[in-house]
């Protein structure tokens, strides 16, 4: 409710996606206020990529410290740390890790912060 209202108030709204503006547009938010900007974390990513493997002294501080990721693999960045993912959030993600975790050709990373330890997890 807060982001609907949010949204109609705002001179500007920035989608991170296509798909992201067709529902602002759906909310009635007028096109020209929307602007789509990619999805930060996502672009983050691929910056990153993109400098490691142009630089070879980074490429290989990255292979000897992460050496125990299988380049041979699709790995799944797992990030749960938003407030909507706790509570049965959280377990639905934990549900389908363990799904994705039987696979042979992915593995999955997930980064935990300290304060996300104590929330309960399913093992």
């Amino acid at each position: 409710a807060n982001r609907l209202i949010t949204d109609g108030l705002s001179a500007l709204c920035f989608a991170p996606t296509e798909g992201s503006r067709q529902n602002l547009l759906k909310e009635n938010i007028s096109a020209e206020k929307i602007f789509v900007t990619g999805n930060t974390v996502v672009d983050a990513l691929f910056m990153a990529r993109n400098k490691i493997t142009s630089d070879a002294k980074l490429s290989a501080e990255f292979e000897q410290r992460f050496s125990f990721l299988d380049s041979e693999k699709k790995l799944i960045l797992v990030t749960g740390h938003r407030r909507e993912s706790f509570g049965q959030g959280f377990d639905n993600i934990c549900d389908a890790l363990l799904e994705l975790s039987k696979r042979d050709d992915v593995e999955i990373l997930y980064p935990v912060s300290y304060t996300h330890l104590t929330l309960p997890t399913k093992r």
